[in-house]
């Protein structure tokens, strides 16, 4: 087989920075992989524990199992749900960010819940300043 070598001194230079280049790639590409590996670990363990608490907690207490399940099935459901609906309270940021844009930003969420009704879509158009303070 033919093979495909740097002769020159420019050559060898290009082919080790290339590969060093490659190689500082792959290794950031591998290092983001398993930090995200890590933290998903480290949350689903936060979650298997709180629900073996809880298991626990039924099991100490003498709740049938019917029930015990039920809990357990509501209370994934609960986590589930504040998951995937985060609440205001719950960014800590929030507590930094200035009042006139944390206004702001409360109208630019909740103006389309308003507008469905046709007063308050009047009212949004004719008078966003007074909105933007009911929101």
């Amino acid at each position: 087989m033919d093979e495909v070598r740097p002769h020159s001194f420019p050559e060898r230079f290009y082919a080790v920075s290339v590969f060093l280049m490659t190689f500082l790639m792959a290794s950031a590409a591998i290092s983001g992989l398993t930090s995200s590996m890590t933290r998903l670990h480290i949350l689903s363990s936060k979650k298997t524990l709180q629900l073996s608490v809880l298991r626990r907690f039924l099991r100490q207490n003498g709740v049938c199992d019917a029930l015990a399940m039920r809990v357990q099935r509501n209370a994934m459901h609960a986590m589930s749900e504040h998951d995937r609906l985060m609440s205001e309270d719950s960014v800590e940021l929030f507590a930094l960010v200035s009042e006139p844009l944390r206004v702001e930003l409360h109208f630019e969420m909740y103006a389309p819940v308003f507008a469905v009704h046709p007063f308050f879509d009047f009212y949004i158009d004719q008078y966003p300043q007074v909105m933007h303070k009911v929101c």
